[in-house]
């Protein structure tokens, strides 16, 4: 691909991207939420037409071409979440890509003695074990995944794009994953992979790609990407801790959250294992971990808005939340601000300010209002412009003071940075510190580790849905394995044992 690029309203979700991807090599394209890589692979697999640009494949210039007639022509794709017939057994799945453009019928008509055997090598050949003649709704994630790559490989494709392959993995399928493609690679097929579990990019990868704000900052080798400062900068921020000039924290007494023993699962997929977690009255606690850590399904689990099968216990101060829907939680004082910010974007700021204040009885709403304005001055020069048409930052800032205006006791933002230019990103933490020195209690996950952890009293690191390690902010701002969560690296490969040694 050369000078790719696509827009989205006001929004450069790819700026003039450039790469190549080799046969027989694995390319990653890997950066922080909002960097524009699934947008990427989206216009190369057809999903979305370039604004600019080319795409070629070989010699051939399929720019523009529709997605049917890439994987045609020899492009494949995955998805994040599995895309399986579930009432189709494994086999039928994989039969259905093989006979790509001659099925003419029913998928029974399809089964022949060499159709069905190249469909039976192809499973064999990802690891997938047992009767194929299971539906695929009686699978795993795991395996399900496998049989996704399998069909994909049906096709007998010359570029095998992946986006997110490993996303609710257990360790053991992310390994079986790893090896499958490598092993894919060494066909001579062209992998190109959207990822965030940075060891196994790290491993994996011949190329890595890296993208921020829709344009590309670095790419090159795993070394290399590793210590690149704008990948470092991209990923951890480049605030430092416990600043000592911020204003001291009003001491207080007691507990103001709890979480105990948490599960909480997406089907199959075990998403948080045994969260134990506290956070005291008037704290910052930042939640840290690459992208699939589990931060925000953590969030959400406190919040109320967690997925169908969850487990453990959720206290505020000393009362039992985790049985309240989250409006009721809400009302106690569990206040998520969610990613993407999620403004009524019809109505007008004011409008947005109000429904944030609309189950606090006998309040002075002008008043409540009018502080925010002096919290975040831009709102009230927009008081009456409706919320779409808002800035980035200034839907942050509205979403923020609509949380604000609920009358929060746990006040908890999902990546306020997201897709902000630096100044506004820093305004808006100088916002929350000030929240903080004034003593509210605030738990933060944001991308950008470093300012995360410049705002926060402790700190909370998580991998794959596991509390990796906690403690004080300014000791896991120099702890190895931030760095490795983050960007992967030799820190990786000794967590387990000094997690152990800490244990004994």
């Amino acid at each position: 691909m050369t000078d790719l690029s696509i827009s989205f309203g006001g929004v450069r979700a790819v700026q003039g991207v450039s790469f190549q991807a080799a046969p027989g090599a694995v390319t990653s394209i890997i950066g922080p939420n909002g960097a524009g890589k699934t947008s990427a692979l989206n216009l190369l697999c057809g999903f979305y037409r370039p604004q600019g640009g080319t795409v070629m494949l070989g010699d051939r210039d399929v720019t523009g071409m529709t997605s049917h007639l890439l994987a045609r022509v020899g492009v494949a794709r995955t998805f994040q979440t599995t895309q399986l017939f579930g009432s189709l057994t494994i086999l039928e799945n994989i039969l259905l890509a093989e006979r790509v453009g001659r099925l003419g019928g029913v998928v029974s008509a399809l089964r022949n003695a060499e159709t069905e055997g190249f469909a039976r090598f192809l499973l064999r050949f990802a690891g997938v074990d047992g009767d194929v003649d299971r539906l695929a709704d009686s699978l795993s994630h795991g395996e399900k995944r496998l049989v996704e790559i399998a069909r994909a490989l049906a096709l007998r494709p010359r570029i095998l794009l992946l986006d997110e392959p490993a996303a609710g993995l257990s360790k053991g399928d992310k390994q079986r994953l790893t090896a499958l493609l490598r092993r894919i690679a060494d066909l001579g097929i062209a992998v190109i992979i959207v990822e965030h579990d940075m060891p196994m990019i790290m491993s994996l990868s011949d190329l890595i790609v890296v993208l921020d704000g829709g344009k590309r900052i670095a790419i090159g080798d795993a070394t290399a990407i590793r210590n690149d400062p704008a990948v470092r900068k991209a990923y951890l921020g480049d605030a430092t801790p416990g600043d000592k000039s911020r204003a001291p924290r009003p001491a207080r007494q007691g507990t103001a959250l709890e979480v105990k023993a948490l599960d909480s699962f997406y089907g199959l997929s075990r998403a948080l294992n045994g969260i134990d977690l506290v956070v005291a009255p008037g704290e910052a606690v930042a939640v840290l971990g690459a992208n699939g850590a589990g931060k925000t399904t953590l969030m959400r689990s406190i919040a109320g808005l967690e997925p169908p099968r969850s487990t453990g216990e959720v206290r505020l101060a000393e009362t039992r939340i985790d049985t309240m829907p989250a409006h009721v939680r809400a009302r106690a004082g569990v206040v998520l601000v969610p990613e993407g910010r999620q403004v009524f974007p019809e109505l007008t700021v004011k409008q947005n300010l109000e429904l944030g204040a609309y189950a606090r009885k006998g309040l002075d709403l002008d008043a409540e209002i009018e502080a925010m304005f002096v919290r975040f001055p831009r709102l009230k020069e927009r008081i009456e412009q409706r919320a779409g048409l808002l800035s980035g930052g200034e839907q942050q800032m509205l979403a923020v003071a609509r949380g604000l205006l609920t009358g929060p006791k746990i006040f908890m933002l999902d990546e306020p940075s997201l897709g902000l230019a630096p100044l506004v990103v820093d305004e808006l933490f100088a916002s929350f510190e000030r929240l903080r020195s004034e003593g509210m209690t605030i738990m933060v996950v944001d991308q950008m580790a470093g300012h995360a952890l410049a705002l926060a009293d402790r700190a909370y690191l998580l991998e794959t849905g596991a509390i990796l390690k906690s403690g004080a902010a300014d000791i896991i701002a120099e702890d190895p394995l931030l760095e490795a969560a983050y960007l992967g690296g030799e820190a990786q490969a000794g967590a387990a044992q000094r997690l152990a040694a800490q244990a004994r």
